[in-house]
């Protein structure tokens, strides 16, 4: 962790490093390989090629926009994962939390683009799909957690928000205070 402040935002954000870097493995091992649709022949079809029992064919040019949005997504967990590896044992910067929630929100964005536009085409019965549905929702809890440790750094940090309001403002108000400022008839 940091050597001057240790805090639990870091660790929270080094746990959604762990989780994108679990669906980033997920993701690549599912978009390599080719067991996206299988039909009652035992044909496999993916995102790059179709197997049948003796050849494969290479069918990428049809899935274009699904390979696409992969890679999109793929470039962006990486970014994510280096950003809160970093965040997490490097330095500590107030921006970085919320750019490397963006990465994974966007990650998880283009996950879910390549799933509909990968629907199009194939009837997602196989083992490449499942596990690429699982990739999705360990993006979206890299996305939950490193969301929930950018709101707890800028809520217990306070940055620009506590110059610009009063103290009056932010105290609440008990019901015998209250009473306290009601007027006497």
């Amino acid at each position: 962790m940091n050597k001057n402040d240790e805090s639990q935002e870091d660790l929270i954000i080094l746990v959604s490093g762990m989780f994108a870097l679990i669906s980033c493995i997920m993701s690549i091992l599912a978009i390599t390989t080719s067991g996206w649709q299988i039909d009652n022949y035992h044909n496999r079809t993916g995102l790059f090629q179709t197997c049948y029992k003796d050849n494969c064919t290479d069918i990428s040019a049809k899935h274009d926009i699904s390979i696409i949005f992969a890679i999109l997504g793929q470039c962006f967990i990486i970014f994510g994962i280096i950003g809160s590896f970093i965040n997490a044992f490097i330095s500590r910067y107030r921006l970085s939390y919320l750019l490397v929630t963006c990465f994974f929100f966007l990650t998880s964005l283009f996950f879910w683009l390549t799933i509909l536009t990968i629907n199009f085409y194939l009837f997602l019965n196989g083992g490449s799909a499942i596990i690429f549905n699982a990739a999705i929702a360990f993006s979206l809890f890299a996305t939950f957690t490193a969301s929930y440790a950018s709101g707890t750094f800028f809520s217990v940090y306070n940055y620009s928000i506590h110059s610009r309001t009063s103290n009056t403002y932010n105290q609440m108000l008990m019901p015998i205070d209250l009473y306290q400022y009601m007027p006497k008839t």
